[in-house]
C-alpha cells in the first residue's frame, strides 16, 4: 500500500478511540515483522495521522501503553514490536504542539524506552526526537537539556542519534548543542571502568559516536574540526577509535582531505 492509502485507512480508525484493539490489529498485521525491515512507511503515516487527528489526546493513554511494552513480553521481531515503534514516533510528532503538561507526559515514555532491550524501540526513540527537532528545534534542545545531567549510556546514545539528523542541523543552536554533547560524552568515557565498557549501553553509545560526530562536523566544519583536534589529545583507546572512525567517513574525508590528514598525523604514536 502507498502512504496515502495507509493515511486514509488510519484516519478512519483514529476516529474510534474506543477501539484501540482494532487499530493495533491493523498495525500488527501490516508490520512486515518478523523480518529484517519493519514497515517504516506505515509507522511514519501513523505518526502523521495521529498529529492530524481531530482528538489526538484521546489516544495518548494508548500510545503511552504501547510505548511501555516490555521486551521480555514482546521480543525483537515479534509483530507486536511494531506497536511501541509506532507509538514512539507518534508521541514525538505530537510533542511540539502539546502544552507543557502533555510534553512531560510524552517525554517520560520516550526516555524510558531509550534503554529498551529491543533495538527497534531504541531507534524509534531517536526518530521520535528527530520529529520534535524538525518541528521545533528549541523544544528538542530543551528536552535534551533535561536528560543531560544524569543521562545513562543508553540515553546518551539516543541523544547522539537524534541529533545526527541533517534536516535539523540547519539550526545553528542545534549544531552547537551537538558539538557540546559530543565533547561531554567523549570526555565522560575516560571515567568509565573496563567493566562498564563491556556493557551493551557502552557498545551502542560507542557505535553512535563513531558516525554521529562526523555528521556534526560536516554541519559546522570550523568548530567541528577544532573539537576533533581537541579529542586527539585524549590518551584513551576507545576515544581514539571513535575519532578515527569519524575521520574515515567520506562526508569528511572527501571534502576536507587536508584537515583529516592533519588530525590523523597528530594521532600517530
Amino acid at each position: 500500500m502507498s502512504s496515502d492509502e495507509y493515511a486514509t485507512a488510519l484516519e478512519v480508525m483514529l476516529t474510534r478511540p474506543d477501539d484501540p484493539d482494532g487499530l493495533a490489529d491493523y498495525l500488527v498485521a501490516n508490520s512486515r515483522l518478523p523480518g529484517p525491515r519493519g514497515n517504516l512507511g506505515l509507522a511514519t503515516a501513523f505518526a502523521g495521522a495521529v498529529s492530524e487527528s481531530v482528538k489526538p489526546s484521546a489516544w495518548y493513554p494508548v500510545l503511552v501503553g504501547w510505548a511501555a511494552t516490555p521486551a521480555d513480553v514482546v521480543p525483537t521481531n515479534d509483530p507486536r514490536e511494531f506497536l511501541p515503534f509506532c507509538a514512539l514516533l507518534a508521541l514525538g510528532a505530537e510533542f511540539s504542539g502539546a502544552d507543557e503538561r502533555t510534553r512531560a507526559e510524552i517525554a517520560a515514555p520516550l526516555r524510558a524506552a531509550a534503554g529498551n532491550g529491543r533495538w527497534r524501540t531504541r531507534e524509534a526513540v531517536a526518530m521520535g526526537m528527530q520529529r520534535i527537532g524538525e518541528s521545533d528545534p528549541s523544544a528538542l534542545r530543551a528536552l535534551i537539556g533535561q536528560w543531560m545531567e544524569d543521562a545513562t549510556l543508553f540515553e546518551q546514545r539516543a541523544i547522539v542519534a537524534a541529533l545526527a539528523h541533517p534536516p535539523i542541523l540547519g539550526d545553528p543552536s542545534t549544531v552547537k548543542l551537538s558539538l557540546e554533547v559530543s565533547r561531554r560524552f567523549i570526555l565522560g568515557i575516560r571515567s568509565l571502568t573496563p567493566a562498564t565498557r563491556h556493557t551493551e549501553g557502552f557498545r551502542i553509545l560507542s557505535k553512535g559516536l563513531e558516525y554521529a560526530i562526523s555528521v556534526f562536523v560536516a554541519a559546522a566544519p570550523a568548530d567541528g574540526f577544532a573539537l576533533l583536534r581537541e579529542l586527539t589529545a585524549i590518551d584513551d583507546g576507545d576515544v581514539r577509535r571513535i575519532v578515527r572512525s569519524n575521520l574515515g567517513k567520506t562526508r569528511l574525508s572527501r571534502p576536507y582531505p587536508a584537515q583529516v590528514a592533519e588530525i590523523l598525523a597528530q594521532m600517530q604514536p
